[in-house]
């Protein structure tokens, strides 16, 4: 394993807050860990949510991921203090409630392999850029958590021309209802996938829920791999293989995108007061 170390990581400019709220964030190493954090000093209420992140300075990949390339490491905790958010933050709008299957928001956590420094939804990849003219190519696995619902994986990546004519969007109400009825363990939502997931920045390849069984988060390790020069996308979690898709095309569709290799990028989102990730075990090849 490698440590995280200052000289190969750095804070990057992501939107703080869906309410536009001023954002402190930090990130810290010691030891080989790395400690994230991000804190607001806006009064709570619908949309006040802080993302603390970091990318590496460099490309670490392979020129044109060749071979196989793999991004690891262990989130050993979360901490949070302050009130949580309800599931319409993910939607877009504001609630003064609860929703009633969902449950609260608690975090959420991501890891991106990219031609650019930053996740899927980020400025060179946000729904603001028709998918015709978006050069830049991003593949992550992120997790959503709620306190009713549990917790959800998706694994994806960012829209590109063609997709939004032949990939369907997002069925929230089934999604909800699958959720209302107590998904079993593992269920992977084949009714959905692949779909593009609302509001509009991801084609989501595979969707999992709460496949360690335990509905936490954190003390779990995190795998991202691409294989077949950048072809097939896989996940992994404590070391076992989760889901592996055929993505063909994705990243040769734009030409030079990582001729020089690709950045890897880490991002948590969490409710308004202070959020912190701890981060160990590094492992990028």
């Amino acid at each position: 394993m490698a440590p995280f170390d200052a000289n190969n990581w750095q804070l990057f400019v992501q939107r703080n807050s869906y309410a536009e709220a001023p954002i402190q964030k930090t990130v810290s190493f010691d030891q080989g860990k790395a400690r994230i954090q991000a804190d607001t000093t806006t009064p709570e209420g619908p949309g006040v949510m802080a993302y603390g992140n970091m990318c590496t300075k460099q490309r670490v990949f392979s020129p044109d991921l060749k071979g196989t390339n793999l991004f690891e490491f262990t989130l050993e905790d979360y901490s949070h203090s302050g009130p949580f958010l309800n599931k319409y933050i993910m939607r877009g709008d504001s609630s003064d409630f609860e929703d009633p299957v969902k449950g609260s928001f608690v975090t959420g956590f991501g890891l991106a392999i990219s031609s650019f420094q930053g996740m899927v939804g980020d400025k060179p990849v946000s729904r603001r850029i028709a998918p015709e003219d978006t050069v830049e190519r991003v593949v992550q696995i992120h997790f959503d958590w709620f306190s009713k619902a549990g917790i959800f994986f998706y694994l994806g990546r960012n829209i590109v021309a063609g997709d939004t004519e032949k990939t369907p969007l997002l069925d929230r109400e089934l999604n909800d209802r699958i959720i209302e009825n107590k998904i079993p363990r593992d269920y992977t939502f084949p009714e959905m996938i692949p779909n593009i997931t609302l509001p509009g920045h991801q084609v989501t390849q595979a969707q999992r829920f709460n496949p360690a069984g335990d509905n936490c988060g954190w003390g779990h390790r995190y795998g991202l791999q691409l294989t077949d020069d950048g072809n097939t996308l896989s996940w992994l979690m404590d070391g076992k293989m989760m889901d592996t898709v055929d993505i063909s095309g994705f990243f040769s569709s734009s030409p030079g995108c990582v001729a020089d290799g690709a950045f890897a990028t880490i991002v948590g989102g969490g409710s308004y007061e202070q959020n912190t990730w701890t981060l160990s075990d590094l492992r990028i090849e």
